[in-house]
């Protein structure tokens, strides 16, 4: 399962993650799986398109980095269950900063 995004903000690239691996503002992606990094306190995502494992120590994403319509908004909450232990008060709370896309 994949959950379509679309970008909302590109700002500071680290210099770890090449040009060529970065999202662009606007482009659709597909995010295939959902990770918490307690160190930095933020929700990280991998893309379908991208592969960043190797660009330690960002091997992720941040997800407020991404928009989304209803419906894939339902499917992230569902990933994001899946992915991780939390509870959905928990997701509530680590999703309350998203933006909805209009389509």
């Amino acid at each position: 399962m994949s959950v379509k995004c679309t970008c909302i903000d590109d700002t500071f690239r680290p210099n770890e993650i090449n040009i060529a691996r970065w999202v662009k503002k606007g482009e659709q992606y597909h995010i295939n799986h959902v990770f918490y990094h307690p160190q930095q306190g933020v929700q990280g995502v991998e893309l379908v398109e991208f592969d960043i494992s190797d660009c330690f120590p960002y091997v992720s994403y941040r997800l407020n980095r991404f928009g989304f319509d209803k419906e894939n908004l339902l499917k992230l909450l569902q990933m994001i269950k899946d992915c991780s232990s939390l509870n959905d008060i928990e997701v509530q709370h680590l999703i309350k900063d998203l933006e909805l896309i209009q389509n």
